[in-house]
């Protein structure tokens, strides 16, 4: 399966979830070593289900907060073709201190790394965020003990949100969630051969395979089911 590279000062820089997403795209596209890409706006549009004049504001953004260098290339015509797009790992605009310290995971590692697919995930860069917040605060098993509000300060939130987009990742099966009436609840990140696009990669032809399938499927609807009544359940009681 493969994977690409992204900075964690993405996660402190408190971007919009366009921007947080289109990052994203480019993080997944870019060469590891020059951390450099060729890509249209047309197709990373494309790929966050946004317009292009979202992209050109994410763009704008992002070479503020020192994220991000963009070259336009042209061909000997004159006309502009797919630019040059260049990601900072280390910001030219420092991080304040106080945003470092409060979404800074345990590891201290400046770059993660994510599955490729998980771009083509229905959606929205607050639940991207989330999930990259989660992960982040994760032991190598994919278990972590993280509190809602917590998630929403750092990530300057409302728990609402923070709510919504966890309920986004349990129903398209990224993340397991238990709730819990006290401070921390526990989040335990799917394994990579138990997400939703490797399932439908791997599948084959065969009866038996597809009754497999079938039924890992269902079970999985079941799990997911009963995790956003509890989330709701957790929600009312908040209100």
């Amino acid at each position: 399966m493969a994977f690409y590279c992204y900075s964690h000062a993405a996660m402190e820089a408190n971007l919009s979830k366009s921007t947080f997403k289109v990052y994203h795209v480019l993080a997944q596209h870019v060469n590891n070593k020059s951390r450099s890409c060729f890509l249209r706006k047309k197709v990373i549009a494309k790929i966050i289900g946004k317009s292009e004049s979202t992209v050109n504001r994410a763009f704008t953004e992002l070479e503020k907060k020192g994220l991000m260098k963009r070259k336009y290339q042209y061909n000997k015509k004159g006309e502009q073709i797919a630019s040059l797009y260049t990601l900072l790992d280390t910001p030219e605009i420092p991080v304040s201190a106080d945003a470092r310290a409060l979404s800074m995971p345990k590891s201290k590692m400046d770059k993660h790394t994510l599955p490729t697919g998980i771009i083509e995930q229905n959606m929205d860069g607050t639940a991207l965020k989330v999930y990259c917040y989660i992960k982040n605060h994760s032991n190598k098993g994919g278990k972590s003990f993280l509190c809602i509000d917590s998630i929403a300060k750092d990530l300057s939130v409302c728990w609402r949100t923070v709510h919504r987009a966890i309920k986004t990742l349990v129903k398209i099966g990224m993340i397991r969630f238990k709730a819990s009436l006290g401070k921390f609840s526990t989040f335990l990140l799917k394994k990579q051969e138990e997400m939703p696009a490797i399932e439908i990669r791997s599948s084959t032809c065969g009866s038996s395979a597809a009754k497999d399938s079938a039924s890992t499927t269902q079970n999985h609807k079941i799990a997911r089911s009963k995790i956003m009544r509890s989330l709701n359940r957790i929600f009312s009681m908040r209100i």
